[in-house]
């Protein structure tokens, strides 16, 4: 599949970093496989644009995790991965999300950073990143992808090399730049497709959306039916429904869950 305009082709992935950005179709090659990922059709053809971004940047393998802020667990998280699979099983054994330091440092940070600077003194937290060098990240670069602080949801895009210091060499600053982009456009793939799942398995309205949003801000059912030249049995009505559409037992939690989806600003 072509994953850009741009015909020039990227130097082997032997060169060094400093090489490779400073080749004149560095960061118009990345660019047009970002460009390109608002209008994936699905997650394979997303993992293909992936895969070629990751090549377009210099790196020979790469993870990419969107998890939610103060749920790292599992459930909570969409994985894709152009590396080898088979470490995979024992990550998750070990903790996995619960506990990576990589996937804490995106939770609270948005600077990309290269992972030897992080000083991972927990053992636990040691032996899932020293997992990641086995896969081949012996050299990574963390980039943490976010929507701001009223969205949950954060991304994190791993690139990895199998030289060591690879990406702690000359021509970080531009690669940090691209690399940025490509995980950025990657997280909006991941938050468009999980809000339309999430309408699509609920059948919630935009109205209903609405409605959920004003209450998260703190508005009555009297407010609300005001603003809306609804009754206050009316309004109740709807939130009954609502709960009933998504399975909770409260209109708080029915709000709650739907920013925690990334439906209505937190």
């Amino acid at each position: 599949m072509s994953c850009g305009s741009s015909t020039a082709e990227p130097p082997p992935t032997s060169a060094s970093l400093a090489d490779l950005v400073s080749d004149a179709g560095y960061t118009g090659r990345v660019s047009s496989i970002a460009e390109r990922i608002a209008a994936a059709a699905d997650q394979a053809e997303l993992h293909q644009l992936l895969r070629a971004g990751v090549a377009a940047l210099g790196a020979e393998r790469a993870a990419f995790v969107s998890f939610e802020k103060e749920r790292s667990e599992l459930s909570s998280c969409r994985f894709m991965l152009d590396c080898e699979p088979h470490w995979c099983q024992r990550y998750l054994e070990q903790g996995g999300p619960r506990i990576d330091a990589w996937i804490r440092y995106a939770a609270r940070e948005s600077e990309p950073v290269v992972a030897s600077a992080l000083n991972i003194v927990d053992p636990a937290q040691r032996a899932v990143a020293e997992l990641a060098v086995e896969a081949g990240f012996v050299s990574a670069l963390l980039v943490p992808a976010h929507s701001g602080e009223n969205n949950p949801r954060v991304s994190l895009l791993c690139l990895g090399h199998s030289t060591a210091g690879y990406f702690e060499a000359e021509g970080l600053a531009r690669l940090r730049v691209n690399a940025r982009s490509l995980a950025l456009e990657i997280h909006d793939w991941w938050l468009a497709r999980i809000r339309e799942q999430t309408l699509a398995r609920s059948r919630i309205t935009e109205e209903e959306l609405d409605l959920l949003e004003r209450f998260w801000l703190g508005q009555t059912s009297k407010r609300i039916g005001a603003e809306l030249n609804l009754s206050r049995i009316a309004v109740n009505s709807r939130f009954q429904r609502l709960r009933a559409k998504l399975g909770v037992s409260s209109r708080k939690s029915a709000a709650r869950l739907a920013a925690d989806c990334g439906l209505i600003a937190r």
